[in-house]
């Protein structure tokens, strides 16, 4: 691709070589016609896989389709897209952007069940993730009006409610999440 050969022959022409290169996409839905492989920039631009998702729960009414949002677990999120990078390569994979609301479900189980469970038992390329800690406001711009909200807000933060931090702080504080960043991304390079 050439913006990916663009950007990177910047860095490379100077001899950066302590940068790792991220392409993450938004999660895929299966009815969407264009595939990773369509929009892959190819594994010289590439150092890790990457997706964003998030549970909108019942928190938005979506004007494309008229229909409400669901709560979905965390593998109703990601499996498909992680699936779809699994297939790309072994490529360690970074969730650049996760959240749940609380509207329509338990936010701390989801937050104890992506963590805890999911992540450790069924996602080993799954290296890194960042959690949208952010209320997102004025939805009804999003995406020239795709969205409406229902709520006045989403709340992604991890401290939506004293469950939810409790939950997020647990999860973080395990041995699974105490390891160094320097040794990961050092790591993924060889």
């Amino acid at each position: 691709m050439a913006g990916a050969w663009k950007v990177t022959s910047c860095f490379t022409s100077v001899g950066a070589s302590n940068v790792r290169w991220l392409w993450a996409p938004n999660e895929l839905y299966t009815d969407v016609p264009a595939t990773l492989e369509d929009v892959y920039p190819g594994d010289a631009y590439v150092d890790w896989y990457g997706m964003n998702g998030f549970n909108w729960g019942a928190a938005i009414k979506w004007k494309s389709c008229d229909c409400q949002s669901a709560w979905r677990t965390f593998t109703e999120v990601f499996e498909y897209t992680y699936q779809r990078l699994t297939a790309l390569g072994d490529k360690p994979i970074m969730i650049g952007e996760v959240g749940s609301a609380e509207a329509g479900g338990d936010k701390a189980a989801w937050i104890t069940d992506a963590l805890m469970v999911q992540l450790p038992e069924n996602y080993p390329q799954i290296r890194a993730i960042a959690w949208f800690d952010k209320v997102a406001t004025g939805l009804e711009t999003v995406d020239q009006g795709v969205v409406k909200p229902t709520a006045a807000s989403v709340d992604w933060r991890a401290d939506s409610s004293a469950r939810s931090l409790a939950a997020f702080t647990a999860a973080v504080t395990s041995p699974y999440y105490q390891g160094s960043l320097r040794t990961m991304l050092d790591e993924s390079l060889t």
